[in-house]
């Protein structure tokens, strides 16, 4: 009987959203439409989209001639943090969900990516180059009260971290040096006390995210030049593979800032934890797909000839 309501909720939630009505396998319809946001990459602008879990409703979020990714919401899902991308310089952005009131939170000459805002809203953890090699940071929300993390020499990299659920811990991978294999996982206090390793030996080049319980984590790791999605327990014990992908996917190439990428990249969590979202080039170029924890009910998003990257779920309303 708990199930029987809980499914009309979610297709009463959907159609009040002006959602797809269809009845939806499983819980790929969710409440608010169950928004994932992605970049659609394009040289002449890369744009933020959002898509409803079962691939209806895709919308812009906003037009513009910049290279928009790394989207990442705002608890409350009324804005969002993302990465833009220029010639020499990278910010930290916001905007309303509506593509609305964007502002730059970052200042200029600096590689600054990769966006996560704390689960109450008041501050945005990224990584920038701003010191010579890539640190974590804090900003507040407004674009004050800058935070340098973390403190190591070049040439050291600490990339993408993302706030746990309670807002207590950042996740983040570093790389020691430019010639290490591994790019491992790393977990600290969010004012950067307490780092603790919890991989040895994996290389997550795009991505990581946490469950929504905190208690585990999915990463992309690289494995013979391709990139597959792991699960393990928030503090690195119980690693799983969770996607097998053939050691021949070819890699995209865009040159430039992206480094090559083939294979599965950019996981997420849905915000019910029942799915993860993903970019993946094994069909052929990069389109957004949908698997549960347990690797069972793989579907594909998108079929756009376009290459669709950066993905992340709008939380519910």
């Amino acid at each position: 009987m708990k199930q029987y309501w809980l499914s009309i909720l979610l297709l009463t939630a959907c159609a009040k959203d002006g959602a797809d009505t269809t009845p939806c396998a499983e819980s790929v319809c969710l409440p608010g439409g169950g928004l994932i946001s992605f970049s659609r990459y394009d040289p002449a602008g890369t744009n933020i989209f959002t898509i409803q879990g079962n691939g209806a409703n895709e919308h812009r979020v906003a037009a513009s001639g910049a290279m928009d990714i790394h989207s990442n919401w705002s608890t409350d899902g009324s804005w969002l943090a993302f990465t833009e991308i220029g010639d020499s310089s990278s910010w930290i952005c916001r905007m309303q969900a509506d593509g609305s009131q964007r502002q730059r939170l970052t200042a200029d000459g600096t590689w600054s990516l990769v966006p996560s805002i704390a689960p109450d809203g008041t501050r945005i953890t990224f990584t920038s180059d701003a010191d010579g090699n890539y640190e974590v940071y804090t900003i507040a929300a407004d674009g004050t009260d800058l935070q340098q993390l973390t403190f190591t020499d070049p040439p050291a990299s600490h990339v993408g971290p993302k706030y746990s659920p309670d807002g207590t811990r950042i996740l983040y991978a570093l790389k020691l040096l430019p010639g290490d294999v591994d790019q491992d996982l790393y977990v600290m206090n969010s004012d950067g006390t307490g780092p603790q390793r919890i991989t040895f030996g994996v290389n997550d080049a795009e991505s990581r995210s946490w469950s929504p319980d905190g208690s585990r984590i999915v990463f992309n790791n690289v494995v013979n030049g391709v990139g597959q999605l792991f699960l393990m327990n928030s503090d690195g014990t119980g690693l799983t593979q969770l996607t097998f992908n053939p050691g021949t996917t070819p890699p995209l190439v865009i040159s430039g800032f992206f480094p090559p990428m083939s294979g599965d990249i950019t996981p997420a969590w849905s915000p019910d934890g029942e799915w993860i979202a993903y970019a993946s080039d094994v069909s052929g170029n990069f389109d957004i797909h949908l698997i549960k924890p347990d690797g069972q009910g793989h579907r594909q998003v998108t079929t756009s000839p376009g290459q669709e990257l950066s993905v992340w779920w709008r939380p519910f309303p």
